[in-house]
């Protein structure tokens, strides 16, 4: 099982540590199955992990095409119209091959809307 030891955070610092739910004493490994604490312990200066190895990570680009500016936010720059944009992201796995969604079912038809129905007028009776 992986372990976590907290290398404390200098000199005249806290003997000890809580990080979600687990206490870590200055120099003392801890085992834990928490891929949160792993991930992150692994990559903080102040912790050395053991038994762990990170998830590889993949960078990924997409062109996409921008939205006609009724369907943008209204945040300035706003590009034009059919430009195109890439988008950079670093994703933690390859993204497993997706087919394209499905179109949402159509909804049922709407009945037609019917005019409020008023109650007939008041007469008074003549005298």
């Amino acid at each position: 099982m992986p372990s976590v030891t907290w290398l404390g955070a200098g000199e005249g610092q806290a003997e000890v540590n809580t990080w979600r739910g687990l206490t870590f004493k200055k120099g003392e490994a801890v085992e834990t199955d928490d891929k949160i604490i792993l991930a992150e312990a692994s990559k903080h200066p102040h912790y050395k992990v053991d038994g762990y190895e990170a998830e590889p990570t993949v960078d990924v680009e997409k062109e996409v095409t921008v939205k006609p500016p009724s369907q943008q936010t209204a945040q300035y720059p706003v590009p034009k119209h059919g430009d195109v944009k890439t988008l950079k992201a670093t994703v933690p796995n390859p993204p497993d091959p997706v087919d394209p969604e499905e179109p949402p079912p159509d909804p049922p038809p709407e009945e037609p809307a019917q005019e409020p129905q008023v109650a007939p007028r008041a007469t008074w009776p003549k005298i």
